[in-house]
């Protein structure tokens, strides 16, 4: 996810990159897996809320590109494999309970929920009024890490880019994966197996 509001790469190149990124899809449809980010969620007229970054003069192409895609089925929420689960932000209990999401059928019950309740995705302030999203009601688009680690669903090792980190950050059932601005690591799983690497 966060394929726009990149403040050092121009708009664009940001459409030129998703545009690769959809035909690249279309060629390899059961090998490749795009993720809704925030940053995308915000572009799709659900809801009024706008996130940092905002592009306003390019909204409506972003909105075009995003809605092409999501018809095609070729935007998700979540995608499982294995005891992975990949998610933009990631999944806390308290989100999953409040919008009866069970521990089965997960990647189909997000994704059905995004179809017909994308609401449910939207920046939801907690007890905290945390800015941040450093709640663990918030849904798999904004959780921050600390909130995640406190409350997140068990079975799975979750993979989850939003949060900028250094290096990749392993803990015992989270994998945080934002890199690409600092070290460039990059994560590859392999027959189960976890494999950290770099450009």
């Amino acid at each position: 996810g966060d394929y726009f509001d990149s403040l050092n790469i121009s708009p664009a190149k940001q459409v030129s990159t998703f545009k690769d990124l959809i035909t690249f899809k279309e060629a390899n449809k059961n090998k490749v897996i795009l993720l809704v980010g925030n940053h995308e969620y915000q572009y799709l007229g659900i809801c009024n809320d706008i996130y940092s970054g905002y592009q306003r003069l390019y909204a409506s192409d972003y909105r075009d590109l995003l809605t092409a895609a999501i018809k095609k089925n070729f935007l998700q929420m979540c995608y499982t494999y294995k005891d992975f689960l990949f998610t933009h932000a990631g999944i806390s209990e308290t989100w999953s309970k409040n919008n009866f999401i069970g521990k089965t059928f997960i990647q189909h019950n997000i994704n059905i929920l995004f179809k017909k309740n994308p609401v449910a995705f939207k920046f939801t302030p907690g007890d905290r009024y945390n800015a941040y999203g450093n709640e663990t009601c918030q849904s798999p688009i904004w959780i921050r890490p600390e909130s995640l680690l406190k409350d997140m669903i068990k079975g799975y090792i979750q993979i989850v880019g939003h949060t900028k980190q250094k290096k990749i950050s392993v803990y015992e059932n989270l994998i945080i994966i934002d890199t690409l601005d600092d070290s460039q690591e990059f994560l590859i799983v392999e027959n189960g197996e976890l494999k950290i690497s770099n450009l």
